[in-house]
């Protein structure tokens, strides 16, 4: 694998108080991970950067614009290196602690469902957060055997579902299930963006959203969906989906009938040209 670590600067942490301690030993982990990981035959990049300047905003661009030079990049530098890779196309994950979550909490949820969060302890999930796996930072070197092999396990995982999701100008979706009689996917809008307003011949659709709140137009009707509710999709009407919200917006596709293939989609508008 190719992996690049994104490191707080040790010396930018010098300041007492639980934050800065939490950032000091993300430092150090992220060291003794890339060095334990290249041991492993990964190639790892380790990147440093400062809480504030010129120099940070540089190395954190950097890493965007060679996004395709790594299959993961996983941040320790809290809230401020969120704003840089939290929406690249490759695997982003990010450890965490309850103080840097505490810190920004805004920004670490409006990237709830791009990047995948590890807690440093089971005690560190709040506001709601969704944790791909607590994999604790230990406090000696014979924990670190132990965790660099959590993290290398994780990342084939992540690797594996991210190869499953197809990524489109509106968002994505991942297919959950793909039957003779069903298929189910799990669809994420960005804030601002709707799907073309199409028709199906052959599929009817269920829609049931998890977070955040769907416009939904269904032929000559608007209706607002909020999370905890669903809306169907008869055959043949027209229909589009659409974020209002400042935050992604996900929900389960339920298709049934006796085809699902992507070309059973009949366009009448779209705002990416794909009509």
């Amino acid at each position: 694998m190719r992996i690049a670590i994104i490191s707080p600067l040790a010396a930018d942490a010098a300041e007492s108080g639980q934050q800065a301690a939490d950032l000091r030993t993300a430092s150090r982990v992220a060291y003794a991970l890339s060095r334990q990981l290249q041991s492993r035959g990964h190639q790892t990049t380790l990147i440093e950067v400062g809480e504030d300047g010129p120099d940070a905003d540089l190395a954190l661009a950097n890493v965007v614009e060679h996004v395709d030079d790594f299959d993961v990049v996983h941040t320790f530098a809290g809230h401020r290196s969120l704003s840089h890779v939290g929406t690249m196309r490759t695997v982003v994950v990010a450890s965490v602690s309850r103080e840097m979550i505490a810190w920004a909490p805004a920004i670490y949820r409006h990237f709830h469902d791009r990047v995948h969060f590890v807690a440093a302890a089971p005690t560190d999930a709040a506001d709601g957060l969704r944790l791909a796996s607590v994999i604790p930072w230990g406090s000696g070197e014979d924990s670190v055997p132990e965790m660099v092999a959590s993290f290398e396990e994780l990342y084939t995982k992540l690797l594996s579902r991210a190869a499953r999701i197809d990524r489109r100008p509106w968002g994505y979706y991942e297919v959950l299930a793909d039957e003779p009689d069903h298929k189910v996917k799990r669809i994420v809008v960005y804030p601002g963006k709707r799907l073309s307003l199409q028709k199906h011949r052959r599929r009817t659709e269920h829609w049931f959203v998890l977070t955040g709140e769907a416009l939904v137009t269904r032929d000559e009707e608007m209706i607002r969906v909020t999370a905890g509710h669903a809306i169907d999709i008869p055959v043949g009407a027209w229909h589009r989906v659409q974020n209002p919200a400042t935050t992604d917006m996900a929900f389960i596709e339920v298709q049934t009938g006796d085809y699902f293939g992507e070309d059973d989609i009949e366009r009448q508008e779209d705002d990416f040209g794909r009509v």
